[in-house]
């Protein structure tokens, strides 16, 4: 019952209606099943770990709009380059669906004027999606899906929850620089091209990477954005004010750790994701059961498997040993179980673990 499984990849994991409901709604019986299946086939755990972490983000998210002023000056001074028509792939259709919609707004005026179908060799735009052309911008918006894949000009791909919208430059692929409005809430993996430079502009906070995959979502007011690194390094800084001539405030994020900025205290702050993601390939990662192992390396072994700083008095914990395994938990939940074994507690300050332990007997 599990075969159909150990050819997935991370598309098949995301569309399938069984994971997701596992995700979204935990039982005993699922439980079991999908831990049976994780042990018949040890090789998809990296796979759905990142599956899981996809569905949680989408399914809990929330959005606002931003104003058609904002956008404009956002993209008024982009260079002129040849067009490049947006692919997007709904994650509920396979590689060989070819059909494409497209809706097309007069300039002018939100009226529908026509509905239009094209084939295309790399992918299919959704009847839930539309493209307006307004000018020299490209919109996309995901109003009827949990999810939809959108493959822009430059190879990287968007991953738009519901309710979210992109813009970007229709003539994207000759620009200095690759640009991109969000409105909601979105995962990107972006192409590497350090000649390019990938931007995303999101109310007063802008992204920039390189080559990268991160997480950006809004809240319903708009007050709040929050940038979610998984993969690279991500430069995230406040837009600059009109009446500002300082420094911009900004800073550079690495994996598992995410910046957020709240528009009602002009207040950019850096701290780790809710749900910490191991970097290392899997081949690297360390065996999941440890026998009389020193408590100091077992941390070690969990800051490396992160990439998150731990903090603790190795002299205080030189006597510690400890026998356990692991299987899915995650980062804390790991961390509750050595520190409870151990008699300590940790916080966490910035973007590092602080463990407070006493010596052991």
């Amino acid at each position: 019952m599990f075969e159909k499984y150990a050819t997935y990849d991370l598309d098949d994991f995301v569309q399938d209606g069984e994971f997701i409901r596992w995700v979204k709604y935990p039982d005993s019986a699922n439980d079991f099943f999908w831990s049976s299946l994780l042990e018949t086939y040890p090789f998809q755990q990296k796979t759905v770990n990142q599956a899981r972490q996809i569905v949680l983000k989408l399914s809990t998210s929330t959005y606002t709009d931003v104003t058609e002023q904002d956008v404009d000056e956002i993209w008024q001074n982009l260079q002129l380059s040849i067009n490049q028509p947006v692919i997007v792939i709904p994650l509920w259709q396979r590689a060989w669906v070819r059909i494409a919609a497209a809706i097309v707004l007069v300039v002018g005026g939100v009226t529908l004027w026509q509905i239009r179908h094209e084939q295309t060799n790399q992918g299919s735009i959704s009847r839930e999606a539309y493209g307006v052309l307004s000018g020299d911008l490209t919109q996309v918006s995901n109003e009827a899906i949990d999810s939809m894949i959108i493959k822009l000009p430059d190879n990287s791909r968007i991953t738009l929850s519901r309710g979210g919208k992109i813009q970007y430059k229709t003539k994207f692929i000759n620009s200095s620089t690759r640009e991109v409005y969000l409105t909601g809430e979105a995962f990107f993996e972006v192409t590497r091209n350090p000649k390019k430079p990938f931007v995303v502009y999101t109310n007063e906070l802008i992204t920039k990477v390189l080559g990268t995959t991160f997480w950006i979502k809004t809240n319903t007011a708009g007050k709040q954005v929050s940038v979610m690194v998984k993969t690279g390094k991500v430069f995230v800084y406040e837009k600059i004010k009109e009446a500002s001539a300082g420094p911009l405030a900004g800073m550079i994020l690495l994996p598992n750790q995410q910046a957020s900025y709240q528009t009602d205290s002009d207040r950019l702050s850096r701290t780790l994701v809710d749900d910490p993601l191991p970097v290392l390939p899997e081949s690297e990662l360390q065996p999941s059961t440890f026998n009389n192992k020193p408590v100091a390396e077992l941390f070690d072994i969990l800051e490396k498997s992160y990439g998150i700083e731990i903090q603790f008095d190795r002299n205080l914990l030189i006597d510690c040993r400890l026998t356990t395994s692991f299987m899915n938990e995650s980062l804390f939940q790991r961390l509750d179980v050595l520190c409870e074994a151990i008699g300590a507690t940790y916080k966490i300050e910035g973007t590092r673990i602080v463990v407070d332990a006493k010596r052991c007997m």
